[in-house]
């Protein structure tokens, strides 16, 4: 487990690596403005609460328990690597939009972003599902609400400016399963 915790924390520097490489870019072009403290803030806060919700996923007892299990978790862990990686790629993706050398639109950026986040929670939640065995019914309802205001934000970006914008939103939408889940657990 810790191994696997230590992997996922390299992993997700990757996405502070794509935020640092899109407020570069920005800056170089358009200088410090409250878009490059907005994009500053979304990047890191996404990558934060990908760390946040990966490291609640409680599966100690259940690995423990059944060596299958522990199995699976281990093995289908190189998706887990995948999404955090890609949702890195895809921060760094916002620089080349705002370099100028990107051949996708703002929106279509911002579905790369939002795609990778999602991907993550679905297949972090996935696992979690598969190794714990509980009905987790309502903690899908977290995820849908993540895709719909992911969808949302993807429709208000009609340019490049709105991007910056845009991806606060995505940040929010980063945290509804972090928030979810915590309250839920509560209950």
């Amino acid at each position: 487990m810790e191994r696997y915790g230590l992997l996922v924390i390299i992993t997700l520097g990757e996405g502070l690596v794509g935020t640092t490489a899109s407020v570069r870019a920005y800056t170089e072009h358009s200088g410090w403005d409250s878009r490059a403290f907005l994009l500053v803030l979304a990047g890191v806060s996404i990558t934060g609460a990908l760390w946040w919700f990966y490291f609640s996923l409680d599966v100690v007892a259940s690995i423990k328990s059944s060596r299958p299990r522990a199995f699976a978790w281990g093995y289908l862990h190189i998706f887990v690597f995948a999404t955090l990686a890609a949702t890195g790629a895809a921060l760094e993706n916002v620089a080349l939009l705002f370099e100028g050398e990107s051949h996708l639109s703002a929106a279509q950026t911002l579905v790369v972003v939002c795609s990778t986040v999602m991907f993550f929670y679905l297949i972090a939640f996935s696992l979690y599902q598969l190794v714990v065995r509980m009905n987790l019914g309502l903690y899908w309802l977290n995820l849908l609400v993540t895709g719909l205001l992911m969808t949302l934000a993807v429709a208000l970006t009609r340019s490049t400016d709105q991007l910056a914008w845009t991806l606060l939103l995505v940040m929010v939408a980063a945290w509804v399963p972090v928030v979810g889940t915590a309250r839920l657990r509560a209950i």
